[in-house]
């Protein structure tokens, strides 16, 4: 009993630190879109001091949870294939015939009407490097550079990283099944 309510307990707190570390990383990422919008205003000294708690805010997480990309967002796209064999039969007779056609833009379309999936799209931010950028933003803007410290907010932004997980609904709901039929028997 000992045993598992500790393991219960650093499963809580293994979430807690999660939920806090993407929180803090997802403020951050929406705080340096502030600072772009602040400086293209010319509110120079708001921006200065917006960026500077950006840091500060890295910093702590890469010295408290040294992890080197933390998930910022997570989106999911559920599409929903032909579930009738007939159908599904002619339009891979048409994908064959419009592949051996060189006539690729239909076949793409027919087999997006074949899928039948869930991808999982996570954003990672990689610390290392938008802290990096951040620190170095902020060079820039004490020294009067302005479009610099712009240029290289705008292109930590662009260094997010994106994974798209694709799992297939059948594999799904055929572990769902299984489980099911275990709990019956």
């Amino acid at each position: 009993i000992i045993e598992g309510a500790k393991g219960e307990t650093l499963q809580k707190l293994k979430e807690e630190s999660l939920n806090k570390i993407v929180s803090e990383a997802t403020t951050a990422i929406n705080n340096t879109r502030t600072v772009i919008e602040l400086l293209q205003k010319g509110k120079i000294e708001e921006a200065l001091n917006l960026l500077q708690k950006i840091e500060t805010t890295l910093e702590q997480l890469e010295k408290q949870y040294k992890v080197s990309r933390i998930p910022v967002d997570i989106t999911l796209v559920e599409y929903d294939g032909v579930e009738d064999i007939n159908i599904a039969k002619k339009y891979a007779e048409k994908i064959k015939t419009d592949i051996q056609n060189n006539n690729f833009v239909d076949a793409r379309f027919y087999l997006s009407l074949l899928r039948d999936e869930i991808d999982v799209t996570t954003t990672y931010m990689p610390l290392y490097m938008y802290t990096n950028a951040i620190k170095l933003a902020l060079d820039y803007l004490k020294n009067g550079k302005v479009q610099s410290a712009l240029l290289v907010l705008q292109s930590a932004l662009g260094i997010l990283e994106v994974e798209i997980t694709i799992v297939p609904k059948p594999l799904i709901e055929a572990s769902i099944l299984i489980d099911y039929a275990s709990q019956l028997y």
